[in-house]
C-alpha cells in the first residue's frame, strides 16, 4: 500500500500484520532498555580502576615503543652513533656507502657456500 492511502477492505489483514510487527518491536524495545544502577562512591582509587581504559594502556604502550624505536634510528643516523669498524668517525657519506656499495659481501659468505664452484664440480668443469 502507498502512503497517505486509505486501507480498503483487502487491506485489513496487512493492517493486522503491521500492528503485530509494531507491538513486537515496542516489546523488543522495553526489554532492551535495562535499568541504569547509580554508580556507588567506593573512593578515589577503586572508582578510578572501575573507570579505567586498559585499551588506551595499551595503545599509549605500543605508541611510546614506535616513537622510541624511530626516534633512536633518527638520532642514531643524525649522530653518527652507529657502530663503525674502521674506527674513523662515521658519517653519513659512510652509511649511505654501506648501503649501497658490497665491498665486503659475497654470495658465498651469504649462503654458505659458492653456487659457482658447485655447477663447475656437477658439471665436471673446474672453476
Amino acid at each position: 500500500p502507498q502512503a497517505g492511502s486509505a486501507p480498503k477492505d483487502g487491506d485489513k489483514k496487512t493492517e493486522e500484520i503491521d500492528d503485530a510487527v509494531l507491538q513486537m518491536a515496542m516489546a523488543m524495545a522495553e526489554g532492551e532498555a535495562a535499568p541504569v544502577e547509580p554508580e556507588k562512591d567506593e573512593g578515589w582509587f577503586r572508582n578510578t580502576i572501575r573507570k579505567f581504559d586498559f585499551n588506551l594502556a595499551i595503545q599509549f604502550f605500543f605508541s611510546a615503543i614506535v616513537v622510541y624505536s624511530f626516534g633512536s634510528s633518527f638520532i642514531a643516523i643524525a649522530f653518527g652513533r652507529i657502530q663503525d669498524r674502521t674506527g674513523g668517525d662515521f658519517t653519513m657519506y659512510d652509511f649511505f656507502d654501506n648501503i649501497f656499495a658490497f665491498k665486503e659481501w659475497s654470495l658465498e659468505y651469504t649462503l654458505g657456500f659458492d653456487p659457482f664452484k658447485v655447477w663447475a664440480d656437477l658439471t665436471g668443469k673446474k672453476a
